[in-house]
């Protein structure tokens, strides 16, 4: 089981990721939100579709500058993880859902689950506190909140699988069967892009740590992939097991096939 892996390799507290899914599954239950009704959602939105999925790398910033300017980003589905929420708040794109684990913008993250973002948010024994404070702010405001955990699901948390926001955006997606999948701002390479944490203003070599992260990204959306029905392509440079690589002319013959 990849997650045994995972907590051996980092040193992960099983029963933090425990705790915080049950805290995160009662949230969710007095919030009264259903789940089945936002997978529905989900459902319709992104099966058969044409759909975006974007990680924070540092091609990010180019490649969607490139499709604003095609006006590619208003004609797809876009599922992001969460610092991407920054730079399409700029861009004044509502991404059809975030994957987060509230190590992003949360102020971005808000905006756009107010304006109609599902947010998945993820419960791990890292980000307690921070779903504590996060939680009653997006009760406040209506935003749909989809719970997901990487140990065993509750009711009301799902395990989509899945480590990074990243991968776990594309698995997100491919649950859901779309038409194809474009790759946008996935690179794995050694630099982490300027949207993967708010902090950072510029793209930054990746620690040890960072890059060990990067690597097990890679390998479950290689192996999701490999074992989808859907297209998935890219616009990155970085060579991915049964992904296509792609160009924006790509991206438009897909959109008016």
């Amino acid at each position: 089981m990849r997650y045994k892996y995972i907590v051996s390799k980092l040193g992960i507290d099983e029963s933090l990721d425990r705790f915080a899914t049950r805290m995160l599954s009662e949230f969710l239950r007095s919030f009264q939100l259903d789940v089945h009704s936002i997978l529905h959602y989900l459902e319709k939105a992104l099966r058969g579709a044409v759909t975006i999925v974007m990680g924070a790398g540092p091609s990010l910033e180019r490649q969607v500058r490139e499709l604003h300017a095609l006006k590619i980003l208003n004609e797809c589905c876009i599922v992001v993880a969460d610092g991407v929420a920054r730079l399409l708040r700029i861009y004044n794109v509502i991404p059809t859902a975030i994957v987060t684990d509230l190590d992003g913008e949360d102020g971005s993250i808000l905006e756009l689950g107010l304006r109609g973002a599902v947010v998945a948010l993820h419960a791990h024994g890292d980000n307690i506190d921070r779903i504590i404070e996060w939680i009653p702010r997006a009760r406040r405001y209506g935003v749909r909140v989809l719970g997901t955990t990487q140990v065993e699901p509750t009711d009301n948390v799902i395990n989509i699988g899945g480590f990074t926001d990243g991968d776990r955006a594309l698995l997100l997606t491919l649950r859901f069967h779309p038409r194809a999948v474009i790759l946008v701002g996935m690179d794995f390479g050694d630099v982490v892009g300027p949207y993967s944490k708010p902090w950072l203003h510029r793209a930054m070599k990746a620690d040890e740590r960072k890059r060990v992260k990067l690597d097990i990204a890679k390998q479950i959306i290689e192996d999701a992939v490999c074992s989808s029905r859907s297209e998935v392509y890219t616009l990155s440079s970085t060579d991915l097991n049964c992904v296509h690589r792609a160009d924006i002319h790509e991206v438009l013959r897909l959109l008016r096939s």
